[in-house]
């Protein structure tokens, strides 16, 4: 298998109320440059008899990182619990301002035995946090700068961490990413204020 490039990075507000999930405002965030993905399990092991006598791996939390080509002032501010002034514009970041968790997926492209197919990923449950801002000034190179958002990949109330599933073309994986995000056509993908809202989060479709 042959993974080529990464698409549509979406996100969506996650709120739990009880044993019930929804997921609001989704919308896409950027375009993508670059996603890690780097699950971090506990691994307990219990030794008996001079052999492994039962074994634990668990899934704790994850590490993410997306490199895009923009981050807009609105989802910056959301993401990171921002206000935002709607008189002058301002994003007013204060000490007690907390990261939100979200809903995020994507898609990338991948060949297999010659055949392209889209894989699509949603993580039900991710918190952002404050990227790191670094500009340099104008040189005789030109150097394109970009954006990066690090993060925390959480356990949904269910306990999942992850949804996948591979499609046979690219329209039914966006379709797919933007459902779970609770974007429709109506709202549309690609702007900063689409919204939609539900429970998609604890399953695979």
């Amino acid at each position: 298998m042959a993974k080529i490039g990464i698409k549509h990075p979406v996100y969506a507000k996650y709120a739990a109320n009880g044993t019930a999930e929804s997921y609001s405002g989704g919308t896409a965030l950027g375009k993508a440059i670059k996603v890690d993905i780097n699950a971090n399990p506990t691994d307990v092991t219990l030794y008996a008899d001079d052999d492994i006598a039962e074994e634990s791996h668990e899934f704790v939390e994850g590490d993410i990182s997306l490199d895009t080509s923009d981050i807009s002032d609105v989802n910056y501010a959301i993401l990171m619990g921002h206000t935002t002034n709607a008189d002058t514009g301002e994003i007013i970041a204060k000490d007690t301002d907390n990261p939100i968790p979200v809903g995020f997926g994507f898609y990338a492209r991948k060949r297999v035995n010659g055949v392209s197919l889209w894989r699509a990923i949603w993580l039900p449950k991710v918190v952002f946090t404050e990227p790191n801002d670094s500009m340099d000034t104008k040189q005789k190179d030109i150097a394109f700068g970009t954006h990066t958002l690090p993060g925390k990949i959480r356990k949904n109330l269910d306990g999942v961490w992850k949804i996948e599933k591979t499609f046979d073309t690219e329209a039914a994986a966006e379709a797919w990413v933007d459902g779970k995000a609770g974007i429709t056509s109506a709202s549309g993908s690609g702007g900063s204020g689409g919204s939609g809202s539900g429970s998609n989060g604890g399953g695979g479709n």
